[in-house]
């Protein structure tokens, strides 16, 4: 059985668009982590030194993606995978040619911790904060271990350029105090957050306000991990779901339950996109149900036609993520210039060892391997052994 959770309990929520600035913020806080405070104020610490000199190594870097498992997988094989631009003019057409040619994109996986959800559904979101700065440092520390209860098998591995959060629970409430860190140190690296991300795919697409449905899980509205990023006033953001199971039937029929939903409330204006935050719905088959509803003549169909803007589209993850990252890199003129196809590198975080581990089968549980090989096929090709 794979790791994607079969179940899952949504509710129509209405989120207020809330005005902040233009970084990603976390939910509701205040004031910097300790951990954060005490880094800037230790001079001597190897976390201090690491936080300063990251991203300096503007050009050679890897894009370090770290976060839950399931979500870094995904991510790193949108990212391996990605042909949505023209490499040599950068206009959003595919050319053939892989986006990240040449780019080493260095997986982390948090193997360490329970899922994310359950810090917040036990009130741990300071906790969640703290492993959220801790993965920052371990993406952009130059060491890994080959062996975790070895401390002799200590390796250097490549600095990161640019860190991508791929789960958007804990960029929500780790990125404040990350973009703290780094702007109190100077270092100039990039940080990535999927939900601002897909907001930003969606505002890159089209003119004028956007009207945005979240399809998500409970435990994220809940906690605001949408309400910091959707920020605009025009936006109205809805976040409903419901019961899914793995198929293309199920997937459509969740698809048209949520335009239900968003219609029984009471909703009369077009929406624009719907942002999936939720790696467990397959895209293919949403799309696929988006095209019949857009395409069909049927009268069944035309209460949903009518609720959707023409140029409708579900925006997912990954795709924003690898293109958000593909602009910031020719933003800031950081690509590698390297003539190859994107590398991988693979580490595992671990309770025994505060270092990354360089990840090996035997590392890895027979419900992960068999994830990565369903549904990150690249990926499995190009490291699992």
């Amino acid at each position: 059985m794979v790791l994607m959770k079969r179940y899952v309990v949504l509710y129509l929520m209405l989120l207020s668009a809330l005005l902040v600035s233009c970084n990603d913020h976390d939910a509701g806080v205040a004031r910097p982590h300790p951990l954060v405070e005490a880094i800037v104020a230790d001079t001597t610490s190897s976390y201090h030194h690491a936080v300063r000199a990251a991203g300096h190594d503007n050009n050679h870097g890897t894009i370090a993606v770290v976060g839950a498992p399931a979500d870094v997988v995904l991510v790193s094989e949108a990212l391996l995978t990605a042909d949505m631009h023209d490499n040599i003019s950068g206009s959003h057409n595919p050319d053939g040619l892989p986006d990240f040619s040449g780019e080493v994109i260095a997986q982390i996986l948090d193997n360490a911790h329970s899922s994310y959800e359950a810090y917040v559904s036990e009130n741990g979101e300071d906790a969640l904060r703290e492993l959220s700065i801790r993965n920052f440092l371990r993406a952009v520390d130059t060491t890994a271990v080959e062996n975790p209860l070895d401390g002799t098998s200590v390796k250097s591995r490549k600095r990161s350029k640019m860190v991508v959060f791929a789960s958007s629970l804990s960029s929500a409430f780790g990125l404040f105090d990350v973009d703290t860190l780094c702007s109190s140190l100077g270092a100039d690296i990039i940080t990535v957050a999927p939900v601002q991300a897909m907001v930003d795919y969606a505002k890159a697409r089209r003119h004028g306000p956007l009207n945005l449905v979240v399809w998500s899980e409970s435990s994220k509205i809940s906690r605001g991990v949408y309400s910091s990023s959707i920020k605009d006033e025009d936006y109205l953001a809805l976040a409903p779901s419901m019961e899914y199971v793995e198929d293309s039937i199920s997937v459509r029929s969740s698809f048209l339950s949520l335009l239900d939903m968003y219609i029984d409330a009471g909703n009369t204006q077009r929406i624009s996109a719907v942002l999936v935050d939720n790696f467990d719905i397959a895209s293919g088959s949403v799309d696929q149900a988006v095209s019949e509803i857009l395409s069909s003549d049927d009268d069944n169909l035309l209460i949903y036609r009518n609720i959707l803007e023409p140029e409708f589209e579900c925006v997912y993850p990954g795709t924003a993520i690898a293109d958000r990252c593909y602009r910031h890199l020719r933003t800031a003129n950081a690509f590698t210039h390297r003539i190859a196809y994107p590398e991988l590198r693979s580490y595992l975080t671990s309770s025994s060892t505060e270092f990354l581990v360089e990840m090996r089968d035997r590392y890895l549980s027979p419900e992960l391997m068999e994830f990565i090989q369903v549904h990150a096929p690249k990926t499995f090709s190009l490291y699992v052994r």
